[in-house]
């Protein structure tokens, strides 16, 4: 779960279309997403493929699939964009902490390629 402020705007990143920028200043190594149950839907692969086609449509550009399942964000570190330079990275508890101090406006990034499953990586990066 987001435990800085945040704000939803047009990403900087050519054909991201949106993306999560900061709304205050954000330190090197601070928490800027918290790993909590609360904060994603988890599917199992069969969940998943039960679920109506029209239902997975309208959210598949927010899934993503990590050590076999199928996860949605419920906040909106759904619009974390990747990057090979990402502005924050995974700890050891699984929490996104800033890699550099970041500025108002700094555009939240992550790397897919650290928690993505090799066939949804090559599907989303393509």
């Amino acid at each position: 779960m987001l435990v800085k402020k945040t704000y939803i705007s047009k990403s900087k990143i050519p054909n991201a279309g949106l993306g999560l920028f900061t709304g205050e200043k954000i330190l090197k190594g601070e928490k800027v997403w918290v790993n909590h149950p609360c904060s994603e839907k988890v599917y199992q692969p069969d969940e998943w493929d039960a679920l109506p086609k029209e239902f997975k449509n309208s959210i598949e550009m927010y899934v993503y699939k990590s050590d076999g399942l199928y996860r949605i964000n419920i906040d909106n570190s759904r619009h974390f964009n990747h990057s090979v330079t990402p502005s924050v990275i995974m700890d050891d508890d699984g929490n996104n902490v800033a890699v550099s101090d970041l500025c108002i406006g700094d555009e939240i990034t992550c790397d897919y390629s650290l928690f993505y499953d090799s066939d949804w990586l090559s599907k989303t990066l393509t």
